[in-house]
């Protein structure tokens, strides 16, 4: 908590600049969709309620605990850069919750048969291009969180989101562009013919990716590693840092609208608690971290 409480006064000391970095939103940015007009709305600290991703379903903590008959999922309740109540609350899970996400997440893959996995290329470049449509619509949403929870003023923090819609776009672009002159993507999922023998060849996922952002840049960073390993066809964990986590429960909308059940799967709480299990279990397939190397090498070592 003294960690917590010293990361808010060096972010509010960050934040500061949001009212006059906002204001030049009448001369520069009128053409954004978080309009001059509703400048106000950013500046009233926003509640994220708490709320678990299973299986498809968004459920409240006691939704959750009912499903799956555990005792109720403690929270951590976040004040952010400038509030002093509480701008919303993340679930603590336990080390045999995220054993049942893992759980979740090995259905989703099916040793490789797994609806996401067995999916066209270019059928999952739809549902991926469905999310970020899905995720325009919370922009400003996230946009204000991003600037309470972690002290971004509000050119960063808009300037974050968009960067990560784009890179999504531009990651299709890349695909789609190499698909045109070569065979390995093969997005359409057909067989071409070498002689006279039909050959099926094209990239495919591998397994269970898990995914370990930043609190700094919470959305871009972290979606500059999920995002490639979805469009590969490989099912996701993404564990939620404990700082900057909130704008993450703000695209569960987002993502339950656009991808298969067991597609992508969320781990938040403690990481000494929820990760070694995962990475003991030796299911894991593959580890997307930004953070440091000690750390890095003692989840690597488990």
């Amino acid at each position: 908590m003294k960690f917590s409480k010293a990361l808010s006064v060096l972010s509010c000391v960050l934040a500061l600049s949001t009212a006059a970095t906002a204001s030049t939103c009448n001369n520069s940015d009128s053409s954004s969709s978080s309009s001059c007009a509703s400048l106000d709305y950013f500046k009233e600290a926003p509640f994220v309620s708490p709320r678990v991703l299973l299986e498809g379903n968004i459920l409240s903590l006691e939704e959750y605990s009912a499903s799956t008959s555990t005792t109720p999922t403690p929270t951590w309740s976040i004040n952010g850069c400038c509030s002093k109540q509480s701008i919303g609350e993340l679930p603590q899970m336990s080390t045999t919750q995220s054993e049942t996400v893992l759980q979740n997440a090995l259905k989703g893959w099916s040793n490789g048969q797994g609806t996401w996995t067995q999916m066209s290329l270019s059928d999952r470049i739809k549902h991926i291009r469905a999310f970020v449509a899905e995720l325009m619509n919370k922009r400003e949403e996230i946009v204000r969180v991003l600037m309470w929870e972690i002290g971004k003023n509000y050119p960063d923090a808009k300037s974050e989101f968009d960067r990560t819609i784009s890179f999504i776009e531009k990651t299709i672009d890349v695909i789609e562009s190499e698909s045109a002159t070569s065979e390995d993507y093969n997005q359409e999922s057909t067989f071409t013919k070498i002689g006279t023998t039909n050959v099926f060849k094209r990239r495919n996922g591998f397994g269970i990716i898990l995914c370990l952002g930043p609190y700094n840049y919470p959305l871009n960073e972290t979606y500059a590693t999920l995002i490639p390993a979805l469009l590969m066809g490989n099912v996701v964990i993404l564990k939620i840092p404990q700082v900057g986590g909130l704008s993450h429960l703000l695209t569960f909308d987002a993502f339950v609208s656009s991808l298969p059940p067991n597609t992508i799967h969320f781990i938040s709480g403690s990481g000494r608690k929820t990760l070694p299990p995962l990475m003991e279990s030796g299911k894991v397939d593959g580890l997307a971290f930004i953070g440091g190397t000690n750390a890095a090498g003692l989840l690597i070592k488990q």
